[in-house]
């Protein structure tokens, strides 16, 4: 009963980057699309903090990251040795603490938004800590995972086509920041969220199918 409990843990949290991603992405969506005065081009997610409706993306922020945490240590136990085996985990797990971060610490009001606020940027303590760690744990923290993930897929033969799709995915975050004009800041912002987040629910679908096959194998 232990031992299944045990294995149990693991698999809710390869669950949980399943889960959480999708979670994630349809709340900013929908809240950029619903949320009076707010231009989901024009504006980053973030900005989602602002008003009185700005509990609703802080919350995103923080039950994300924790998910994104929960299954980096889910993770680390399907892993369990091997290219990336730790320093993977641990960058999704940066991820996830930085999303943490951008949701405690809110970005400053700027580019009129909420309505009433002028275009400039007042940079306050709480706003500089949101930018910084907030920002690089948030996208660099997956980027890098991502590579580290190739790595890891590109030494078995078996998975070379997960690490060419591990690597195409900071590519396509890249282009996506290139192609995309500046005064549209907020589409590239989601573009290069929703490529990196659907990474991850792929990589936790391909580690829980991989520990159930092996579960399997040895009760066979």
């Amino acid at each position: 009963m232990v031992g299944r409990s045990r294995n149990y843990v693991p698999r809710l949290a390869l669950w949980a980057g399943i889960i959480g991603p999708p979670l994630f992405v349809a709340t900013f969506l929908i809240e950029g699309a619903t949320r009076r005065g707010y231009d989901p081009i024009r504006l980053q997610v973030s900005y989602l903090s602002l008003g009185d409706q700005g509990w609703i993306q802080i919350a995103n922020f923080c039950l994300s990251g924790v998910l994104a945490i929960f299954f980096a240590w889910g993770l680390r136990h399907a892993l369990q040795s091997g290219r990336g085996s730790l320093l993977g985990p641990l960058l999704i797990a940066a991820y996830g603490l930085g999303l943490i971060v951008s949701g405690v610490f809110v970005t400053d009001a700027a580019y009129g938004y909420p309505p009433g606020t002028g275009a400039a940027r007042a940079t306050t303590f709480h706003g500089l800590l949101h930018v910084i760690p907030g920002v690089p744990l948030t996208f660099g923290s997956p980027i890098l995972a991502s590579l580290v993930f190739a790595w890891r897929f590109w030494g078995d033969r078996t998975t070379r086509l997960w690490a060419v799709y591990s690597l195409s995915t900071p590519l396509l975050v890249v282009v996506a920041q290139i192609v995309v004009p500046e005064s549209a800041m907020g589409l590239s912002q989601r573009i290069a969220l929703i490529v990196l987040e659907v990474w991850l629910v792929a990589i936790a679908v391909h580690f829980l199918a991989a520990i159930s096959g092996s579960r399997q194998a040895l009760s066979g």
